[in-house]
């Protein structure tokens, strides 16, 4: 009887451990699959819903609860790399990438929150909320870039007016016709550029007038106006934009007066005048000068400029970067091939679609194929592109989707 009852109690812990199992993974699929795509977008500002995960050892359940907050952190930081790194960068330093992330993430993080918990055997799981700062990922990467690619960054001309608050006259190395000393805004950006590795044209080269005569006027240099004058001057890019100062009270010194710098500028690609970077940044100056009572405006315009030039380096660092990965091959897994119909009318609308570069099967089966795939784009491009289709003769069940990999179904569909 008692070895009865024992064998009872072992069989309902085993199905209360099935059903604890049970339970948590339609926790975790709601959590997830409650939000879209797995994350949502806030302003400069991504939320992802990851799961970490950790190892429970000697009972230290409060460690292995850390841990797993750091993995899912770092797995929530990897899903924005894998979308910004090409491949051959990210599988030729993945050690050093892997490390910089750990090094990097407290600058990339800005906070998370905890969904769901907890632990089972000897595995401790999270399901949590991570926000991230997708433009100082982006400023990590490319600096991590900048010292593992041999490829040549654009060679950029700048122009940047400057609007004196003592002054209404806006001063700009272009005006006149004649090149004229830059402004304090201009050598600040050329400055930042250059340690990041850029190729910058110096205005103080003798230029033709001729060159000048179609920008003389204009101190704010538009699109059109900007590619035509990087034609001229063999740049691949131009970053044209206007710094400014602002006069404001200071809390922390008295209501002293201080000086704000203000730099907007944009930057095109000459080859076809896209808009490939954009930034608007502002800089106080609040350190005041005993004897004069003010603070220094050209400290305010250089504080405003390096905080643009490092946004802007950013920006086209990765837009250059993300050109080459858009032709990184991509692996996409069929299954439901043994329907030779399906699979046929599958890679006539796969050769068809818009951005497809070329396809080739590398592996087949009986019932699956691997195919590899040239495509303007990533997988979640092209998962949406496949599901946008609708087929005569079948449905397209996509079953995973990861940065270099597309896992989908062919199913027949039957006709009534």
């Amino acid at each position: 009887m008692i070895k009865r009852l024992k064998k009872i109690q072992q069989i309902n812990a085993n199905l209360l451990g099935i059903n604890f199992i049970m339970l948590w993974s339609f926790c975790v699929f709601y959590l997830i699959f409650s939000t879209s795509l797995w994350a949502e977008t806030f302003g400069e500002t991504k939320v992802i819903t990851v799961i970490g995960t950790s190892k429970i050892t000697k009972d230290d359940v409060v460690s292995a609860r850390d841990q797993a907050i750091l993995n899912g952190q770092i797995s929530a930081l990897s899903s924005v790399v894998f979308k910004i790194l090409p491949q051959d960068v990210l599988l030729e330093n993945f050690q050093f990438l892997n490390e910089s992330l750990y090094l990097y993430k407290d600058k990339a993080i800005q906070g998370y929150k905890v969904l769901a918990e907890t632990s089972f055997k000897k595995q401790y799981r999270i399901v949590m909320q991570v926000t991230v700062l997708p433009d100082n990922i982006r400023e990590t990467v490319a600096n991590f870039t900048v010292a593992v690619r041999e490829k040549p960054l654009p060679k950029i001309l700048i122009c940047v007016s400057e609007q004196d608050i003592e002054s209404p006259i806006v001063q700009y190395w272009w005006r006149n016709g004649l090149v004229e000393n830059k402004t304090l805004a201009d050598q600040t950006i050329f400055k930042v550029l250059s340690e990041r590795g850029f190729d910058i044209i110096d205005q103080d080269i003798r230029i033709s007038g001729i060159v000048l005569e179609a920008v003389k006027d204009l101190p704010n240099i538009n699109r059109r106006a900007a590619v035509n004058l990087g034609r001229q001057l063999n740049a691949e890019v131009v970053i044209v934009g206007q710094s400014s100062v602002e006069a404001i009270r200071s809390h922390i010194e008295d209501e002293a007066e201080v000086y704000k710098g203000i730099l907007r500028a944009r930057a095109f690609r000459v080859d076809n005048g896209e808009e490939i970077a954009s930034t608007n940044r502002t800089f106080a100056n609040l350190k005041v000068d005993e004897m004069s009572g003010l603070s220094s405006i050209s400290d305010a315009i250089i504080g405003a400029s390096k905080i643009a030039g490092e946004n802007l380096a950013s920006q086209i660092i990765t837009s250059y970067q993300h050109k080459e990965q858009l032709t990184i091959p991509l692996e996409v897994e069929v299954t439901g091939t043994d329907d030779l119909t399906c699979f046929i009318e599958f890679r006539r609308f796969l050769k068809g679609i818009d951005g497809m570069k070329s396809f080739q099967i590398k592996e087949i089966n009986a019932d699956n194929a691997t195919l590899v795939v040239e495509y303007m784009g990533d997988t979640d491009a092209l998962a949406k592109a496949l599901m946008a289709k609708t087929f005569s003769s079948l449905d397209i069940i996509i079953n995973e989707v990861t940065p270099m990999r597309l896992k989908l179904g062919l199913v027949k569909r039957e006709i009534l």
